[in-house]
């Protein structure tokens, strides 16, 4: 789910996909912290996920840079493919 919320993010460019991406994110990091295996690399890369998409919403709000805006989503996408 949030693999695919964060490709939705690539695709509509929004800050409501933003926002919905962000917050399945935060669900899955909190989620895996009772996860017991492979707990510590599922957790890291649901960690940067993320953190990129943190910084993605502040790229956004502060100077309107697409490319760089694209580019950390195209980041949180990879993130995610991990876990």
């Amino acid at each position: 789910m949030s693999l695919t919320t964060t490709a939705r993010l690539l695709y509509d460019k929004n800050e409501i996909a933003l926002f919905v991406a962000a917050s399945i994110n935060l669900v899955s990091t909190l989620l895996k912290i009772g996860v017991r295996v492979l707990s510590a690399e599922l957790f890291a890369s649901s960690l940067v996920a993320d953190y990129t998409l943190y910084q993605l919403f502040v790229i956004l709000q502060v100077s309107e840079n697409i490319t760089l805006s694209y580019s950390l989503a195209i980041g949180a996408v990879i993130a995610n493919i991990f876990h």
